[in-house]
């Protein structure tokens, strides 16, 4: 649904950057507390286009372990922390490394959330405490607003080395410079689009008929279009 290789080649999410984009994606179907089956389904889903051929790869396979081993402690810290807020600030020393070592560049930066959206919506209810985790993530990649002196110390204490530090700050300062910050409007627009497209693909899984079927395909793959066109957009 993401990845945009007719756009000249360069508006392509790399292999290391989908592991990350996708670690935190898996967090926030756990932050509820429960992962359902249609947040599973999605997330296999976005794993097949984002690693292609490498799917099955024995070092995918690892690297979920790791994934859904951090989404089970999620879970678990719940026996001790009942408080939402408190959960969310678990979530983001959880994401937060993740999330700053893909802010090399804006566009994968703009497919994360749209990523991340798109798993938080997938089974029907985008709740409360998902759009916490997402609103952090926000702050988080907007740490550094236009014109603010960039320091590293923002990002202590969340388990991020020096160096994803200095490359976060690096791409954040460009990011503010051109405009590309991740605004409250952005985030609007990617749910509106993302409800969308979930809505026509239920209706094209539902539908029997041939050209009732083929016209909701056709409407799906034009709105996927028009989403991938809008996170390209500079």
């Amino acid at each position: 649904m993401i990845n945009n290789a007719n756009s000249g080649g360069s508006l392509v999410i790399g292999f290391d950057q989908a592991k990350n984009i996708l670690k935190v994606a898996y967090l926030l179907t756990a932050i509820d507390g429960e992962i359902c089956e249609k947040e599973k389904a999605k997330f296999r889903t976005l794993m097949r286009e984002l690693f292609a051929k490498r799917y099955a790869d024995d070092d995918v396979m690892s690297y979920l372990e790791d994934v859904t081993e951090g989404a089970r402690t999620l879970i678990a810290l719940r026996d001790f922390y009942s408080e939402e807020e408190e959960i969310v600030k678990a979530f983001v020393a959880k994401a937060a490394t993740a999330t700053a070592n893909i802010m090399i560049d804006p566009y994968v930066v703009r497919c994360a959330f749209a990523i991340w959206i798109s798993i938080c919506c997938a089974d029907g209810d985008y709740s409360k405490i998902e759009r916490s985790a997402v609103k952090r993530l926000q702050h988080l990649v907007n740490a550094f607003g236009a014109g603010s002196r960039p320091e590293i110390s923002a990002f202590a204490g969340t388990g991020i080395s020096l160096l994803s530090s200095l490359c976060a700050i690096k791409s954040l300062t460009r990011m503010t410079a051109n405009g590309n910050s991740i605004t409250d409007k952005f985030l609007v627009e990617v749910e509106k689009r993302v409800k969308k497209i979930g809505e026509i693909y239920a209706k094209l899984d539902a539908a029997n008929e041939g050209d009732m079927k083929q016209n909701y395909k056709d409407m799906y793959d034009f709105e996927v279009e028009e989403l991938k066109e809008f996170l390209a957009a500079k």
